[in-house]
């Protein structure tokens, strides 16, 4: 695994190429997807745990990936694509998808937050991506919707009660998303 220097220059680049590329993108949501996969598979490649390295890449590439769409993108559709890229490159690598997923919107939520965007969007489109990617790949969506989830409602804890209220209100509003039951309770562990 590379050094932290490294991981951020990796991460800074998803986030140039992005920038770069949505503009002249058909699917922006599959071009975020790509970036996301192809960056995450360069720092995984070798490795089947979440260490501290690999989630710090992780937190990278995703604050990356916020702030190089969160000009040009829906939020949503930004979340949506990190996550299903996150999965993808997860289950190429062997890794643990709802570890990663949880870790991955937990981050969508604060970078969002930092940066003053549409919290409700930004977890709709995590959990969505989630049950996207899951199914696309052959994993049990519910269990990763409901990390996806847990990672939000988690870092909706840190923030505020007033983010709580919103994310709870649109990751488990009717427990039912995309044809999927999503529930996330507290004690939340991600590491």
């Amino acid at each position: 695994m590379s050094n932290r220097t490294t991981m951020l220059a990796i991460a800074d680049s998803v986030k140039k190429d992005l920038v770069d590329t949505i503009e002249n993108a058909g699917d922006v949501v599959e071009t975020i997807v790509d970036n996301v996969r192809v960056s995450l598979l360069r720092a995984l490649r070798g490795t089947r745990d979440v260490g501290d390295e690999v989630s710090d890449f992780i937190i990278d590439t995703v604050a990356g990936v916020v702030r190089g769409a969160a000009e040009t993108v829906a939020l949503g559709e930004t979340a949506r694509g990190t996550v299903i890229g996150v999965l993808r490159a997860t289950w190429q690598t062997g890794g643990e998808a709802a570890d990663m997923v949880a870790m991955t919107s937990n981050t969508l939520v604060k970078k969002t937050f930092e940066i003053g965007g549409d919290i409700g969007e930004t977890v709709k489109g995590a959990v969505e991506g989630a049950i996207e990617g899951a199914k696309a790949v052959g994993l049990d969506a519910e269990k990763v919707a409901s990390a996806a989830a847990a990672g939000a409602l988690k870092a909706a804890s840190e923030i505020g009660s007033i983010v709580v209220d919103e994310v709870q209100r649109v990751a488990t509003g009717t427990g039912i998303i995309m044809g999927v039951r999503v529930a996330a309770r507290a004690p939340f562990d991600l590491r």
